[in-house]
């Protein structure tokens, strides 16, 4: 333990910082791949109603509520 303005800190090891590192390492990656896939998420939907009404000219209240709409 370190004594920094009369506040006892613990004393990291090379070991600490490293597994530090690794996991603000994974939550990064994770706060990545959860934001790609909201924004894939959101542009399905339209692709989906796109092509359902360039197959039939329009579209039912069914099928939109089908797509999530």
């Amino acid at each position: 333990m370190h004594l920094v303005a009369g506040i006892r800190t613990p004393h990291r090891t090379s070991q600490e910082a490293t597994i530090r590192k690794f996991t603000l390492g994974l939550v990064g990656v994770a706060a990545v791949a959860a934001g790609l896939l909201l924004m894939r998420q959101q542009t399905q939907p339209k692709e989906a109603v796109a092509e359902a009404e360039s197959a039939s000219g329009t579209i039912t209240l069914d099928r939109m509520r089908e797509l999530g709409l």
